[in-house]
């Protein structure tokens, strides 16, 4: 999936959109999806760390990855 796949997809679970971060914008204390020099990275952001970082080649690969995470720490059911 794509970033605008992935948003839909988050938006149909009713995740909050204050936890995660797609887009650019405020990136504290939530989810975090970042294009940085060809690569896509995946992490928890926290007091301006980047906690359980994962890289990625590709788009459809960290959007997976984003999602998965998404499911399992910030869904409310």
């Amino acid at each position: 999936m794509n970033t605008e796949q992935l948003h839909a997809n988050l938006v149909r679970l009713e995740i909050p959109h204050w936890t995660y971060q797609l887009y650019d914008g405020p990136i504290d204390d939530r989810l975090v999806l970042e294009e940085r020099k060809g690569k896509w990275l995946v992490y928890f952001s926290e007091r301006g760390g980047k906690h359980n970082l994962s890289t990625f080649d590709s788009e459809p690969e960290a959007c997976d990855h984003f999602f998965e995470m998404a499911k399992k720490y910030l869904t409310r059911k």
